[in-house]
């Protein structure tokens, strides 16, 4: 092995370039993928600002090797649903893209890149937000600050800004022919109770002497409680009581209740009502009824208000009632006069 400087080493048959040398404390021992000299010494130079910033680490680390060290520290205290979407985003896109490349490589030009790709393959604002935050936190996590884009998307996200009728609710549960899923959109949309976790949903869970239902929800992890009511519990009534801690609708598939929404929207000429409008639906409905926000949070199971108003939309006639306070109305004595002229 030929050295022709005290801190390289010459390797190979190719006589790739290593480092090999101690710096501010730390035992640099480094390919630098290069049989040039001169590249070599730049590279080193490199390396010894890393240093100095506190940046080896992450000079080092690849980002397949860095993923695999803190993913399961980015998603611990996630939801079930969370850390399933973060582990598609992370293995299914940002590994296979990014695998051998070190993390201080990676910087706007190669995140903009990335963006260009994904979009390309049509991916929507929301999932393409989720990947590069998912990007810039790994790359937190290893001393580096990589600040988020500022650019455009090119498939941005459209909120519903329509949300069905209770008549139209009504409509397409009735077009619903088996009873078991008929009760599971009208429990969804007279609870507000998300898809999953009305699949889910055990008998132990609802309560007819306090008058709720209290479960944990899937996405959040979060405990909530949903208030029974006459329509509710008609919905959830059209199941027969199971023995024990059963669930209410047992058999119901996340397959087969889209099979049977489907063909029933279509039926009655709705096909723009997805099965998620159900929560947009209630949410809206009790919105229109003058109910508090901060209500509305709490019976949507939302860790924020702004997630809330997402789901949150203006009837017609709730807007036309909200502008009448520009119309007078007449003091009492007024009206006492006016009866007694």
């Amino acid at each position: 092995m030929e050295t022709k400087n005290k801190y390289f080493r010459y390797r190979g048959k190719r006589r790739i370039i290593y480092l090999q040398e101690r710096h501010c404390g730390y035992l640099l021992k480094d390919c630098l993928g290069t049989t040039d000299e001169q590249i070599a010494l730049i590279r080193r130079r490199e390396i010894h600002i890393a240093v100095e910033r506190g940046e080896y680490k992450s000079w080092k680390k690849t980002f397949e090797v860095a993923i695999d060290e803190s993913f399961p520290a980015m998603v611990a205290g996630k939801a079930a649903s969370t850390r399933k979407s973060y582990r598609v985003s992370v293995y299914n896109h940002l590994v296979p893209w990014f695998t051998g490349v070190r993390l201080s490589d990676i910087g706007r030009a190669e995140m903009s890149e990335y963006k260009t790709m994904r979009e390309d393959q049509g991916i929507g604002e929301v999932g393409m937000k989720r990947e590069l935050w998912l990007l810039c936190c790994l790359v937190r996590r290893y001393g580096r600050e990589l600040m988020p884009l500022r650019e455009a998307y090119r498939h941005p996200h459209r909120p519903v800004d329509h949300f069905p009728e209770e008549a139209e609710v009504l409509s397409i549960c009735g077009a619903i022919s088996n009873i078991m899923y008929r009760a599971v959109a009208l429990t969804s949309a007279y609870s507000g109770i998300r898809r999953g976790d009305v699949l889910q949903l055990r008998w132990a869970a609802i309560d007819f002497a306090s008058g709720f239902i209290r479960f944990r929800q899937q996405k959040t992890g979060r405990w909530i409680r949903s208030p029974l009511h006459p329509k509710l519990i008609d919905a959830i009534n059209l199941m027969p009581r199971g023995l024990g801690n059963v669930r209410v609708f047992p058999g119901a598939t996340g397959p087969g209740l889209e099979y049977h929404w489907q063909k029933a929207k279509q039926a009655v000429d709705l096909k723009w009502v997805r099965f998620h409008d159900l929560r947009h639906f209630y949410l809206s409905f009790l919105s229109n009824a003058g109910v508090h926000p901060l209500q509305l949070k709490d019976l949507g199971g939302h860790t924020s208000i702004k997630s809330t108003e997402r789901y949150v939309h203006s009837s017609d006639q709730s807007l036309k009632d909200a502008v009448q306070v520009f119309v007078p109305k007449p003091y009492p004595n007024q009206e006492t006069e006016s009866l007694e002229g």
